[in-house]
């Protein structure tokens, strides 16, 4: 590759064997506890009341319609190959993930694999911007982290659109099961165990997650003063304790912790020994130690109401996490998705919206039964 030829090269392209056949304050980053206020939400008896989550949705896919790889006009597909060192031969077409644009394992004649991300701007401009994000994520992070090996990105005018390439390494592994299985969700839980055990180098140039959510955080307030017409009944009669419980999630975001900020099924890769990668970078933050496990839970909620979620919320407890902070972020999370799941959908996204509601739909019925204890 020419030094000219404005590819942003990480690491070489990774080959793998031929199969045969993704601080501060000690009361908020959890050294220590902080009292527990008097909840506003009166003792529950008898089982949650389901009136307001039935009948139970179906499953939601964490997918939409995607180009494939045949799609790519040719001038793009040169770009990858060039930036690869070698003719594409095969390429398999993923799915997972909302982007509209391309995601695909693609082998060279030589034998070289990668994963392909690729989008024009004219489809998703959204995508764009996360390509060259993750990029930058990746080309700064530790190698304990243990991130997929960025191989290349490139942002260039194709005909009269602009094109997003990111070429990252290609694990070896497949997406966990959903509904969650209890031996997947544990090896889950220990990769990002690890991922926030990890020592940072000074002047890691990532945002804090308060600062990454600090939008988020202000939502319920939004809900509360304008209730979309699907807002769940119980999150409606609570919408004003709930806006002040969530006022309480930015403290509680504070902490030193590398910070990956989309744990969910298809951004995690079970490999053939049974450990599990995180893939997709672009939101990766540096804030509170459990934030990723809480949303690990949270997506084993979303395929399964009644999931058993304790081991991880006994791991959020031993990082130091106490329950007003949990339920504060669950607050602010509830606000957040039930405000983007009301809004129209964005350019290329048909689905994004609907996965949007089942997380909202999920977390009202947690945050209802942890309050109401």
């Amino acid at each position: 590759m020419t030094a000219n030829s404005g590819w942003s090269r990480g690491a070489r392209m990774t080959r793998l064997p031929d199969p045969d056949g993704s601080r501060g304050d000690p009361i908020a980053d959890g050294r220590r506890s902080a009292p527990t206020p008097r909840s506003p939400f009166p003792p529950r008896s008898g089982p949650t009341p389901r009136s307001h989550c039935e009948p139970r949705p179906s499953a939601p896919q964490p997918f939409g319609p995607r180009l494939a790889w045949a799609d790519l006009p040719a001038a793009v597909r040169g770009l990858v190959e060039q930036a690869l060192g070698s003719p594409v031969v095969t390429a398999a077409d993923q799915r997972g993930g909302f982007s509209p644009g391309v995601a695909a394992r693609v082998t060279t004649e030589t034998g070289g694999r990668a994963f392909l991300k690729a989008c024009s701007t004219a489809v998703n401009p959204g995508s764009v911007q996360l390509f060259a994000q993750e990029a930058r994520v990746l080309d700064m992070l530790p190698h304990q982290v243990d991130a997929p090996a960025l191989v290349g990105h490139l942002e260039q005018p194709v005909g009269d659109t602009q094109w997003g390439i990111l070429l990252t390494e290609d694990i070896e592994g497949r997406q966990p099961r959903t509904p969650w299985k209890p031996a997947e969700l544990a090896a889950a839980l220990t990769a990002y165990q690890h991922l926030a055990s990890i020592s940072l180098p000074a002047g890691l140039n990532l945002p804090t997650l308060a600062d990454a959510l600090a939008w988020e955080t202000t939502l319920m307030a939004k809900v509360a003063a304008d209730p979309p017409a699907a807002l769940d009944p119980w999150v409606g009669a609570h919408a004003h304790d709930l806006t002040a419980l969530a006022a309480r999630a930015r403290a509680a975001l504070a902490g030193g912790a590398l910070v990956h900020l989309d744990a969910r099924s298809d951004n995690l890769l079970i490999t053939p020994s049974g450990s599990v990668r995180i893939v997709d970078w672009p939101w990766a933050c540096i804030g509170a130690p459990w934030m990723d496990v809480l949303n690990l839970a949270l997506n084993a909620k979303v395929y399964d109401h009644d999931a058993d979620v304790q081991p991880l919320l006994e791991a959020i407890r031993e990082s130091g996490a106490n329950d007003d902070a949990v339920d504060s972020v669950l607050a602010a999370l509830t606000g957040y998705f039930w405000y983007v799941a009301t809004q129209p959908p964005p350019p290329g996204l048909p689905t994004l919206r609907s996965f949007q509601l089942a997380q909202a739909q999920a977390l009202s019925r947690w945050l209802a039964t942890r309050l109401e204890r």
